[in-house]
């Protein structure tokens, strides 16, 4: 799941990003969450972990600066789009590293261009999941990963470079692997897009070195993952 805050201490410049990001988010191949704010102090009280932070630099009890830095000692690889009136702030927002630097008013085409270049920046720090193995955290590829399934009481990865057994569930795990190469298909089973070679209402095959794997397609979810293996390999072969 990719989770977006937004914070800005203007309630109808708030209520105008709603209106731009539903619009921009509709429809995407994959599920969302938006957290608004309009004080700073509730996105630090509520302590979520956010992909994309898009926030004001000028707002009262913290500025969008002194917030940032907050979140960032959580999240490092937060992405994040400031958005002001002002210049002043350019040099303290590029040490944080930051994404992007907006001034009001926003035009929309230019915060979904930004949105675009945002999206593909995550899709590449989520290449990395941390998983529980043996009683430590380890980090691997999430491309080595060809499918997951439910496996006693955790999950039972299976990788290009064999097979783990981690303590995790299957939602919590969904929300590691934001990608729009992964997709669950069953409520047993999260299938890497880019190993699979044939499918039918029941099954769906993936094959990794002449090795051919079987995982379970609900019914539910056919049509799903019908159209997003459709789309993912006419978007794969534009890519080329």
């Amino acid at each position: 799941m990719l989770r977006l805050g937004i914070c800005d201490d203007d309630s109808k410049f708030l209520d105008l990003l709603k209106i731009y990001l539903n619009e921009y988010l509709t429809n995407r191949e994959f599920e969302y969450k938006i957290n608004f704010y309009s004080n700073p102090k509730d996105m630090i009280e509520e302590n979520f972990v956010f992909d994309i932070l898009i926030l004001d630099i000028e707002m009262p009890y913290l500025n969008g600066i002194q917030l940032a830095k907050k979140v960032k000692e959580k999240n490092k690889n937060v992405t994040l789009i400031f958005i002001t009136h002002h210049d002043d702030y350019l040099d303290a927002a590029f040490d944080l590293k930051a994404f992007r630097y907006l001034k009001k008013p926003v035009e929309k085409e230019r915060l979904y261009k930004s949105l675009d270049m945002a999206l593909e920046r995550v899709k590449k720090v989520k290449k990395k999941v941390i998983v529980k193995y043996k009683n430590s955290e380890n980090i691997i590829d999430a491309e080595k990963i060809i499918y997951v399934e439910t496996a006693n009481r955790g999950l039972k990865l299976i990788t290009t470079d064999g097979e783990m057994r981690v303590v995790d569930t299957i939602k919590n795990f969904k929300n590691k692997v934001y990608s729009d190469t992964f997709i669950q298909i069953h409520g047993s089973y999260i299938v890497n897009l880019n190993y699979v070679s044939d499918y039918n209402e029941n099954t769906v095959f993936l094959k990794h070195n002449n090795r051919i794997y079987e995982t379970y397609v609900s019914r539910r979810k056919f049509i799903d993952f019908k159209n997003r293996f459709i789309n993912f390999v006419k978007e794969d072969k534009y890519r080329a």
